[in-house]
């Protein structure tokens, strides 16, 4: 039903043979399109293979007055986006599977096949609506990604031509380009010659070097006793009286502390040789502002999965392999005034399970995600991690009752603590110069 309402439309479409045509799909399969226009429109005999049958990937397309006698070039020219090929033996077209060919993304994403082959679709660059009246154009970024780039150029009032692989100085048609492309090293754009000195400047002040931030973390164990306080401000209270410092204005929340004026390397010299901390890890990560940056430090630990059985109806187990150790995660956002970081952090280990007859290790992990803001150069702390073992033990003779043989008890707290200290790594610089051959007219894909 679905193939013959699309067929449908297009017969509609079609009217006379001399008429222009106009072709609407939305998330339509290859070979559905494939038969929508050959059968429904062509009227044309047609053999289809089972592999084209099996892509399943969505293409939506609107094109509009496309002459009568371009209509199978331009469905060529789509289906070979997607690695299908089209080729007409004896009156017959054979519908196969062939090798994908480049296509171009505009500014609002739809993908449309560019070739020299097919000047009826660059052509297409005429319409009022991608900017008629103006040039092709390339540039060249320098820090920033051109999908980044790209959007400026769309809020600036410009069509985005291509944002992915490589133009050289020079060439007139860009090289291909993937519709899966996540990486790229040229933008291409359309816009007006006198938007495009503005647009110029605006670029060039844009694509600056990322901002970063250089993150050093420690992550201590702090032994509460038995009769300890398991208050968090009494370990910050413990810290700030080794240090001699106060809490910085504003920077005091319930389990997190920020120091002004305090480095880590005085916070780990103050609490060296203190055997109430304990040293666990000491990460040091730089990362791009807006992005994710883990670390894990530790091991995989076998446990035990899922239970599926074979066709003979024999049991397989499952093994999975779990981290354990520290684990951080950080993602800064960096600011003209401050740094906000949301921080992910766990400590975890395995050990025998005694609560149960599975044989598989019992994980146990302490971990806290959070969101602060600092300035470079202040020391941030985070705990709050209480950990409670308690143990016992007896001695003595087994057959003697147990008023004759002796015991203990014990009960331990600890407290995981971790420490970050940020500096500034942004290596911003002064705004660029355009290179020779930005800004220059390019002639439109698949133009003379």
């Amino acid at each position: 039903m679905v193939f013959r309402r699309f067929a449908l439309i297009a017969v509609i479409l079609a009217a006379p043979a001399w008429a222009d045509l106009g072709m609407n799909f939305k998330s339509i399969t290859p070979p559905a399109l494939a038969e929508a226009v050959i059968k429904g429109v062509l009227n044309r005999d047609y053999v289809m293979t089972s592999e084209v049958q099996s892509i399943t990937t969505p293409l939506t397309m609107s094109i509009r007055n496309v002459p009568s006698d371009q209509v199978l070039s331009v469905l060529r020219s789509t289906l070979a986006s997607v690695g299908i090929r089209i080729e007409d033996r004896g009156g017959i077209l054979y519908v196969e599977r062939g090798t994908p060919s480049p296509v171009a993304v505009d500014s609002v994403g739809h993908q449309e096949t560019l070739t020299q082959s097919q000047p009826m679709l660059a052509g297409m660059f005429s319409k009022p609506d991608l900017a008629a009246d103006g040039e092709v154009y390339s540039y060249f970024p320098r820090n920033r990604s051109p999908e980044f780039l790209a959007q400026v150029v769309r809020l600036f009032g410009g069509h985005v031509v291509s944002s992915s692989n490589a133009m050289a100085p020079g060439v007139t048609s860009p090289a291909p380009v993937q519709p899966n492309q996540a990486k790229a090293d040229v933008l291409i754009y359309r816009i007006s010659a006198e938007r495009n000195a503005k647009l110029l400047k605006l670029l060039q002040d844009i694509d600056r070097p990322q901002a970063s931030v250089n993150v050093r973390a420690a992550v201590l164990e702090y032994s509460l006793g038995s009769e300890s306080s398991r208050s968090v401000s009494a370990v910050f209270d413990l810290l700030r009286g080794k240090l001699g410092l106060s809490y910085a204005a504003g920077k005091v929340a319930a389990n997190t502390m920020t120091f002004s004026g305090a480095s880590l390397s005085a916070v780990l010299s103050a609490v060296d040789g203190d055997s109430r901390f304990k040293y666990v890890a000491e990460p040091s990560l730089r990362v791009l502002d807006g992005e994710k940056a883990r670390l894990t430090v530790g091991q995989e630990v076998p446990v035990r999965g899922q239970v599926t059985q074979d066709r003979n109806g024999n049991s397989l187990q499952a093994v999975e392999y779990k981290p354990s150790g520290v684990i951080l995660s950080l993602e800064p956002r960096i600011y003209r005034d401050a740094i906000t970081l949301k921080i992910g952090h766990e400590i975890s280990s395995f050990s025998q399970t005694t609560t149960s007859q599975i044989d598989s290790p019992t994980l146990r992990k302490r971990g806290a995600e959070t969101v602060v803001s600092a300035q470079p150069g202040e020391l941030i702390v985070i705990g709050g991690m209480d950990s409670t073992e308690e143990s016992s033990s007896t001695t003595g003779l087994a057959f003697l009752p147990s008023w004759l043989r002796g015991s203990s008890q014990s009960v331990s707290r600890s407290q995981v603590l971790l420490m970050l200290e940020l500096s500034d790594a942004s290596g911003i610089g002064p705004r660029g110069g355009a290179v020779a051959d930005e800004g220059a007219p390019r002639a439109p894909p698949g133009g003379p």
